[in-house]
């Protein structure tokens, strides 16, 4: 089924099928670790809403990231293609468009997924010298330790995607089992020690500490938190021609990671608030991480709290692998097309591994070079890796406005896959849709006010540099090399 797939999209398979559905589900679901990041990300919610907007913004955040899920499983199981969504596009957009659309698209989901790949490996590298100010207070926090945490953890991640690569889909089986019995590690300590708040501080206490003048933007800034940690679950189309009965498996392995880390998300969320104890205190632990001094407060051991820890840090280093082991392959996959430069170079599959070792290298290439602009400049690096979210987002968006305008105005031109979406399929794109809307706006505000250069959230103009830098190319490049996915 699988080769017959791939003739049928003009692809020769070039890639070893290694994964199964346990096998990518872990892969996937490691690359979200959505209540490990919750944790580790949690200030920023607490800061604008409170409670209030973390609880109820999960609930948003889930709801909406699992109707773009199966709307963009629908297509991936049709068209199961590392590609992923540049292919879909350059499939359903007007013939006049599609190329265009297409190249913009891959450019823009490249970057996005390099952005993302720095921004998981940032957070581990920083929680770790968070873990060392617990450890040791005497120790003083420097830009440029973490820099040098940041490469290792890139480097740790480019060894399992190389000369590890053949045993990663059971080493990710194994960190699936890792990040479930994780929770339970977490969860309990927090419940049998920590104390416990009323539920009236759970679900009505609200907080604006951001300096913003309304409440309601405040809020809603708050709930855009939970963004971040529902990304990458279409990382499963990505590694689509290295997934056994890939047109099965990729949808339903992208659902099941949405699913599992909502129900694990909103669980350890709820068991954070509920034993917070002083948030506002927690808020200023000299380690960063509200989550350590939330811990610390709950066990009363630096050595439990450490333990604790380590398993968020750990899972965002596995995070990291999986983001650049599907970041590597789009690379991959849009050089196929002729979509980058130096596409020969980039489509050249390794002999002995059977990965794309150069896109692999580049990635991390590139990655290294964003630590050097961190031990420069943190808002100069902050501004690239807000890209992640933005960049994503948009390249959700333009496949489900198409597939939507297709269901309304041509229907019988649609052909699906094994997953299909059925009479549900107007009402979860339009929902889909809604949701993106409103995410990119607000994705879009600073945390914090009144805006300073410090502080401004300069995602904004980086996506704007992306677009036109891919313009540029497309018009200097793309125009004449570029001619949709061959």
């Amino acid at each position: 089924r699988d080769s017959a797939v791939m003739r049928g999209m003009g692809k020769k398979q070039l890639l070893d099928r290694r994964f199964g559905f346990v096998s990518i589900v872990g892969l996937t679901t490691t690359m979200l670790a959505s209540w490990e990041t919750i944790g580790l990300i949690l200030h920023g919610g607490v800061r604008n809403g409170g409670p209030v907007a973390l609880v109820y913004g999960f609930v948003v955040c889930f709801l909406g990231s699992l109707a773009t899920c199966c709307s963009i499983a629908e297509l991936a199981s049709k068209y199961p293609t590392a590609g992923g969504q540049y292919h879909f596009i350059a499939l359903l957009a007007p013939p006049r468009w599609k190329n265009f659309l297409s190249y913009m698209a891959g450019w823009i989901s490249i970057l996005a997924w390099q952005a993302t790949t720095a921004s998981c490996a940032l957070i581990a590298a920083t929680a770790i010298q968070g873990l060392i100010v617990l450890n040791h207070p005497s120790y003083t926090l420097e830009r440029w330790h973490g820099t040098l945490i940041f490469m290792l953890v890139i480097l740790v991640s480019v060894l399992f995607n190389t000369i590890l690569a053949r045993v990663l889909p059971f080493i990710e089986s194994c960190i699936l089992v890792i990040h479930v019995l994780g929770w339970f590690c977490c969860v309990i300590p927090l419940i049998m020690f920590a104390p416990q708040s009323p539920p009236s501080f759970v679900f009505t206490t609200f907080l604006n500490t951001g300096g913003w003048a309304s409440n309601a933007l405040s809020a809603q800034i708050g709930m855009i938190t939970l963004a971040y940690p529902f990304c990458c679950w279409d990382g499963a189309t990505h590694m689509a021609e290295e997934i056994e009965d890939a047109a099965r498996i990729v949808p339903w392995s992208m659902l099941t990671t949405v699913i599992l880390n909502g129900a694990l998300g909103l669980g350890f969320l709820l068991t954070i608030l509920f034993g917070a104890g002083d948030i506002s205190a927690a808020l200023d632990s000299p380690t960063g991480y509200p989550i350590l001094a939330i811990f610390l407060d709950a066990t009363r051991s630096t050595g439990a709290t450490t333990a604790m820890a380590t398993v968020l840090v750990a899972m965002l280093i596995f995070s990291t692998i999986g983001v650049m082991a599907a970041a590597s392959r789009l690379a991959w996959a849009f050089a196929r097309d002729r979509g980058l430069p130096f596409a020969d170079w980039l489509a050249a599959i390794h002999p002995r591994w059977r990965i794309p070792a150069n896109t692999i290298a580049a990635g991390a290439i590139a990655n290294l070079l964003l630590a050097a602009i961190h031990s420069v400049s943190r808002a100069a690096f902050d501004a690239i890796v807000s890209l992640a979210v933005v960049a994503l987002y948009s390249t959700y968006f333009l496949p489900t406005v198409l597939i939507l305008y297709l269901r309304v105005r041509r229907p019988r031109v649609l052909r699906f896959g094994p997953f299909k979406l059925g009479r549900w399929g107007i009402a979860v794109n339009v929902v889909s849709i809604v949701y993106m809307a409103w995410a990119t706006v607000l994705l879009l505000f600073p945390t914090v006010a009144p805006v300073t250069a410090a502080n401004m959230n300069w995602a904004p103009v980086v996506y704007v540099v992306t677009v036109l830098g891919a313009l540029m190319c497309w018009w200097r490049v793309g125009l004449k090399d570029y001619h949709g996915p061959l």
